[in-house]
């Protein structure tokens, strides 16, 4: 107000009506004439002033402060925001694309806000149905109630803008997965098979979704208080204020699919760093026995993909008996078959990993080589690491497929093959012995033509080559076990570890026999505390021992809690998720043999697959490997992707402005109408003051004006007189 009013007074005093030369003349008034007109404009200036500063301070409408601290260097926008909105931390969907269309949540620029209510029951839930706002709301709901259906029928309502769901454990027993009912049918090896795995999957996450969603803990819904603000908006006065919330997911993608998302370059390929390692080092010509698992999982809130079942306990355990072996086994480089371990991200979407892993290997084509003073890599396509050109498919001699493992029944895992062949026999016979070692019933399941095998990653094996001989390890014969899959409900409660631990001793020494050695020479025991530790990191809390102490550099930094193994995008600045980063640096602290170059950082180690670690150069044999739809390529003079084959799963990432929800409190509509209506008679009495104070200066100016004129003439009449006798004065003088 203070500087509006300053505003207007160097308006009055400069802007007036009069011509500019009369207004200059003005300065040339006397002083006592000038202070006569200063004094005018003072009295006039304190009365817009007060006027301005009284109204603000009377009709001014008090806000909720928020509960954060600003700091001191935050501007004056941010400060205010910060009184008016309660930033609430939440989990949030967001938007997708795929080869069809858009997945996923988004809103407009300007977000998603509506009056808070809370639907605590089903009741409650049906009573909105059949009596809807006739407003705009944003509903919290107990996390009992989030499910496909009921939100699809609040938005039919055409009055819910938004939904915010409180986790309040009610949900935690309750049957509920979003993914589909068969994953990944349509880019597997049974694309017209319709057998159900996942009897409680709905595919609510492979959808788009009309409103914004966000997920919030109890704890953060009582520290804000939002159920108690939610619920007093049902019953209140229309003379009380009522609390209302912001949804904000702009997504700068639009609802097109991935590949026009992708040319108008608003969005990113989803993918990842896959991990693959050897245990000793590579030799050429000897036959491989790989051992796979998906390191990636999949929620409605990404942020939430923990995927304790679906695919973290799958390379717990596959990591478990990596480590095992390479710290129990001295022989392994002596054994007539290498055993490989892959970890495989973006199989959620289409297999992509595995599926990327095997057109490299079998059909890769550099484009522009750089060889450099480090070792070669490829530009085009970027490959960080050529390594995986010394693989050969044909030297495949099985795959061993671990997926869900962390409940079973009864200590009882299934052994799923596609065929039976004398190399199957030999797995199913090897696993079998050594399930009894630990006390595991380790059962076959024959491929029928109803349902084929489960989805896994074996199925990107057998589409390359049906004959490669390979078995899927799962907790489930049939359908899923698993009534969480693919959701943020899947978590590590009801996990038990003993049971993983003893599975991943049977897959160590399994794999060990397989490979040719003999498992009773060593003793191949997999630590159960190690297990525990790798599902406190990975299902739980990102900030724990193990990962700090394989990843020093994340110490002290802030880190997911709970973790989430959502695959995120595929970059060609090679970003690593921080699992990925995990599973890389620990195998590669198993694998390593020291030399004796010393070095500062890895340029200064030339040899192929050496790093720099404690001053030393060390030979690893752990790699990543990007992850990227095979329906993808990059076009370097474009610097864009293109589609090559859109038979293939392609998805993307939309860029997008940081999510956010907000709570505030809404003014009622006589606070609105008061606020108006100060408003429109600031604006008239500034109005009227403008227009007296013009007319008030433009009569003091005329008057000052004749004023100043009448002091001019004598002194013009007596110059004159005095101009006169001089010029008669120097004619005598000339006469003279």
């Amino acid at each position: 107000d203070l500087l509006v009013c300053f505003a207007l007074l160097f308006a009055l005093l400069y802007f007036a009506p009069e011509p500019r030369h009369a207004r200059l003349h003005c300065y040339f008034l006397p002083t006592d004439t000038m202070h006569s007109v200063s004094e005018g404009v003072s009295k006039l200036s304190i009365v817009v002033v007060a006027f301005l500063l009284l109204s603000s301070l009377l009709f001014s409408v008090p806000l909720p402060v928020s509960a954060g601290v600003l700091d001191k260097d935050v501007d004056d926008a941010a400060y205010l925001a910060n009184k008016v909105y309660d930033l609430v931390s939440a989990s949030h969907c967001v938007r997708l694309l795929g080869n069809s269309g858009p997945i996923g949540c988004a809103t407009s620029k300007h977000g998603a806000d509506g009056t808070l209510l809370y639907l605590g029951s089903l009741q409650e839930a049906e009573y909105f149905l059949e009596h809807p706002s006739s407003s705009t709301v944003i509903t919290a709901l107990a996390a009992s109630l989030f499910n496909k259906t009921l939100i699809h029928s609040l938005v039919d309502t055409g009055s819910v803008s938004g939904v915010i769901v409180v986790e309040d454990g009610s949900q935690d027993a309750l049957a509920f997965s979003p993914a589909a009912r068969y994953p990944n049918h349509q880019y597997g090896l049974y694309p017209r098979l319709s057998y159900v795995w996942n009897p409680d999957g709905d595919d609510w996450t492979f959808s788009e979704v009309r409103v914004p969603i966000s997920s919030i803990t109890l704890e953060v819904a009582q520290k804000h208080d939002i159920i108690n603000k939610a619920r007093g908006n049902w019953d209140a006065d229309t003379s009380d204020p009522d609390w209302a919330a912001q949804l904000n997911a702009f997504m700068y993608s639009g609802a097109y699919d991935a590949e026009t998302c992708l040319r108008r370059k608003v969005c990113e390929p989803v993918g990842g760093q896959s991990v693959y390692s050897y245990l000793s080092a590579p030799r050429p010509q000897v036959p491989l026995i790989l051992a796979s698992s998906t390191m990636d999982s999949f929620a409605f809130f990404q942020d939430l993909a923990v995927g304790a079942d679906a695919s973290t306990s799958s390379f717990i355990a596959l990591l478990a008996a990596a480590r095992t072996l390479a710290i129990s086994v001295p022989d392994l480089a002596t054994l007539p078959k290498q055993l490989f371990f892959a970890f495989f991200t973006g199989e959620v979407f289409g297999y992509q990993g595995s599926k990327r892993f095997l057109a490299d290997i079998t059909s890769f084509h550099c484009n522009d080589l750089r060889n450099g003073t480090s070792k070669p890599h490829c530009q085009d396509p970027y490959r960080s690491s050529l390594q995986f050109q010394d693989i050969r498919f044909e030297e495949i001699a099985m795959v061993l497929d671990v997926s869900q493992v962390a409940h079973s029944q009864d200590r009882t895992f299934f052994m799923h093959r596609d065929s039976d062949t004398a190399t199957s026999a030999e797995m199913i016979k090897v696993m079998q012995r050594m399930g009894e070692e630990v006390d595991l019933n380790m059962e076959i399941v024959n491929v029928d033509s109803r349902k084929g095998l489960p989805p896994s990653t074996l199925q990107a094996f057998l589409l390359k080559d049906r004959t490669l001989p390979g078995v899927v390890l799962t907790e489930h014969r049939d359908q899923y076990v698993n009534r969480h899959y693919q959701s943020r409900l899947d978590r590590r409660s009801g996990i038990d570890i003993q049971v993983v631990a003893d599975f991943a001793t049977m897959l160590a020494r399994s794999l060990y026999s397989l490979a040719g050695g003999d498992p009773r020479k060593y003793n191949i025991t997999v630590d159960t505390d190690f297990v525990d530790q790798l599902f406190l990191c990975m299902t739980e809390d990102f900030k724990c021992p193990l990962i700090a102490e394989v990843l020093p550099a994340t110490r002290g930094k802030p880190l997911a809690s709970p973790p989430t193994h959502y695959t995120s995008i595929y970059r060609r600045t090679n970003t690593i998720s921080l699992t990925s980063g995990f599973l890389q640096t620990l195998l590669t602290n198993l694998t390593a043999t020291p030399s004796l170059q010393s070095c500062t950082s890895n340029s200064e180690c030339t040899l192929p697959n050496q790093q720099c670690a404690d001053g030393r150069c060390f030979t690893s044999f752990a790699y990543y490997h990007p992850s990227y739809s095979t329906g993808l390529e990059y076009d370097v003079d474009e610097r864009m992707w293109i589609v090559v084959d859109s038979t293939q799963a392609i998805y993307a990432e939309s860029y997008w402005e940081n999510p956010s929800l907000l709570i505030f409190q809404r003014e009622t509509l006589g606070q609105d109408m008061a606020i108006i209506s100060m408003g429109i008679l600031q604006t008239t009495a500034v109005l009227l003051i403008i227009l007296g104070t013009q007319r008030y200066l433009k009569q003091r100016r005329e008057r000052l004006t004749r004023l100043h004129s009448l002091q001019i003439r004598p002194a013009l009449a007596r110059s004159q007189t005095s101009t006169t006798a001089a010029a008669e004065s120097n004619v005598r003088q000339r006469r003279t």
